[in-house]
């Protein structure tokens, strides 16, 4: 490494040194040669000092303009490339080179609006050219605004259908829009075009399975998992394809397999439980259901607390099973609590007036689809009500 830099010093300085006696014949031949030859070896900084040394205060050309800004951008000088860059960017042979560093720049810098602005110039200067148009798509996508990503990575697309990248961003962006249908479309097209791509087939996956195609989904999981993908989205999905298809050994082996390597989720806990509880695997399942409602900060947050419930007051565990519906009351609206909260008070405690309060609030909140725990819940008041008479209550 030492012989290394001393040999690479001594040929920029000794491209110094000749450059020097040629300066004045302008040999831009020779200095392109030697830009090029520095720049292959990263000496960026040498390239800034060579041609500083050969025009000092003369005024630079344009080319060797843009040979110092972009050394300078390589050399992580970012704010002297931009001001160098910048004296060039409308000249009609730099200012496609110019205006792409100027965007990378604008990136290093987290200026992003910078870079739209000049990736928008390179859309006009090559419309031809999807990169550009990709490239302003990835930026809205780092910043969340998903419609607009879309709009440019489907740009890109359309310029080439075949660029096997734009299709897995563009896929990506419409999943990440839950416009699945039209991602589902976009990669059948792309595994036609390239079978092996694994990034498109991951993306199918979760596009077919948010298409309820449960079949598909299982088709191109087996053929990831075939290939020793074993991604824990991947994974996922096909433990859960199973679990839809009530093939519950074969889902259980899946989500086992997660669940040893600590991939924990709510859908993946509560399809465990659902799994045990179908065996009879009381105890095992609810615990699994509770450990569902605790990492469930969801939408199935109430509904997997209400699994529980029932589940509890149908094995006798009435006091746990009001405590779950107790604490389910400050999240669901569900009348179905009440009357489970009325089942639990009926048949564990002798105060019967706990079950009455709670039979008559079901009944108050009910719904249509309520019908036969209202009737039961109206029968049972009556029984109640004739039994306290007797008694005195």
């Amino acid at each position: 490494m030492k012989h290394l830099f001393l040999r690479r010093f001594l040929w920029v300085l000794l491209c110094f040194l000749f450059l020097a006696k040629t300066a004045g014949s302008q040999e831009s031949a020779e200095v392109r040669v030697l830009v090029r030859e520095l720049h292959e070896q990263d000496e960026h900084l040498g390239v800034v000092g060579l041609l500083d040394s050969i025009y000092g205060e003369q005024a630079m050309p344009f080319e060797m303009m843009y040979l110092r800004g972009r050394a300078l951008f390589h050399a992580g000088r970012f704010d002297q490339a931009r001001e160098v860059l910048q004296e060039i960017e409308n000249d009609s042979l730099f200012a496609e080179r110019s205006n792409h560093l100027l965007s990378n720049i604008a990136l290093q810098q987290g200026r992003q609006n910078d870079a739209i602005r000049h990736l928008l110039i390179l859309t006009k200067l090559e419309p031809q050219n999807p990169s550009y148009w990709r490239r302003i798509g990835r930026i809205f996508v780092g910043e969340g605004k998903f419609p607009a990503a879309e709009n440019y990575m489907h740009k890109a697309y359309m310029l080439d259908s075949l660029n096997q990248g734009v299709i897995v961003e563009l896929a990506d962006i419409l999943l990440k829009m839950e416009a699945h249908a039209r991602a589902f479309s976009l990669l059948k097209k792309g595994i036609r075009i390239s079978p092996d791509n694994l990034a498109m087939r991951r993306l199918m996956v979760n596009a077919s399975y948010r298409q309820k195609n449960i079949q598909e989904t299982l088709g191109h999981a087996r053929w990831l998992t075939q290939q020793g993908d074993t991604t824990n989205s991947v994974i996922r999905l096909k433990a859960l394809a199973y679990f839809q298809l009530d093939s519950l050994e074969k889902s259980e082996y899946w989500l086992d397999y997660l669940l040893d390597r600590d991939v924990i989720s709510e859908d993946i806990l509560f399809n465990k439980a659902t799994v045990l509880e179908a065996r009879g695997e009381i105890p095992e399942a609810l615990d699994y259901y509770e450990q569902a409602v605790f990492s469930g900060i969801s939408s199935n947050f109430s509904p997997f607390i209400m699994k529980q419930s029932i589940l509890l007051h149908e094995n006798q565990k009435y006091p746990e099973s009001i405590r779950w519906l107790q604490v389910l009351k400050h999240f669901s609206a569900n009348p179905l609590i009440y009357f489970y909260l009325a089942r639990n008070f009926d048949l564990y405690y002798k105060d019967r007036i706990p079950a009455l309060q709670h039979y008559q609030l079901f009944i108050d909140r009910a719904l249509d689809n309520h019908s036969q725990q209202v009737a039961f819940s109206q029968k049972r008041i009556s029984e109640i009500r004739e039994l306290m008479h007797f008694a005195g209550d």
